[in-house]
């Protein structure tokens, strides 16, 4: 089906608890809908914020609670949970990333469905200072490499990343300045002005000086495929 993938490691938690949370995957549209699960494990009433982004860092306003909106903030009780359903089947594909905020400690994890294909669980991504992954630009067949860095640190985070050939050769090297609790998204021809005009499949490292979070995502005429994170030994 046109939606694969974990888009986690053997290294992620699926009891993850945090206050700054990055699912790397949420699919509606062309058959397809999503759901988001929060659990408060904290002894105190939570405020929560989720708000769904496309790739490119885009509000992507769908239908959320009942509501057509990209963001929804709510109460959460103290050992509650909740489920926020994105129903919308109808049109094209529309696939991009859910950020969960609040003022206490979460865990969550996100739902795909599509009748007649499995189910899809989406962990969170692995917070880390390293990562590196799989890329892919193709214009002839209209594949492109999506990635999203959130920076969960408590400073300003330093990010060095590197476009690694089958060969194992570096290719190209970009420095970017992420602010505190902030996301940048962007294609693989958006990160590297290298790649305007030219296609390419390798890797793609990213070190950073703050604890991050990094989302991929394939996107191809196919449709949507999550790509795994792994950290840098």
């Amino acid at each position: 089906g046109p939606v694969s993938g974990y888009g986690v490691t053997e290294q992620s938690d699926f009891f993850e608890v945090a206050q700054d949370i990055v699912l790397p995957q949420f699919v509606v549209g062309a058959g397809y809908r999503s759901e988001i699960v929060v659990t408060n494990p904290a002894s105190r009433t939570s405020e929560v914020k989720i708000s769904v982004n496309d790739i490119t860092g885009n509000p992507l306003s769908t239908t959320l609670d009942g509501s057509n909106r990209s963001q929804l903030s709510f109460t959460l009780p103290a050992l509650a949970s909740r489920t926020i359903t994105a129903p919308d089947v109808s049109g094209s594909l529309r696939a991009g990333t859910v950020r969960i905020r609040a003022n206490t400690r979460l865990s969550a994890f996100g739902v795909i469905r599509a009748a007649g294909l499995p189910t899809v669980t989406v962990y969170p991504a692995t917070s880390a200072r390293t990562g590196t992954f799989h890329v892919r630009l193709s214009r002839s067949d209209q594949t492109n490499t999506g990635i999203a860095v959130t920076n969960q640190g408590l400073q300003p985070a330093t990010l060095t990343l590197t476009l690694v050939n089958a060969s194992g050769a570096e290719i190209s090297r970009i420095e970017r300045t992420l602010p505190v609790g902030t996301q940048l998204s962007q294609f693989l021809d958006e990160w590297f002005s290298a790649l305007r005009q030219n296609d390419f499949a390798g890797t793609m490292t990213v070190r950073s000086t703050q604890a991050i979070a990094i989302a991929a995502l394939a996107f191809s005429r196919d449709g949507v495929v999550a790509i795994p994170i792994v950290p840098i030994e």
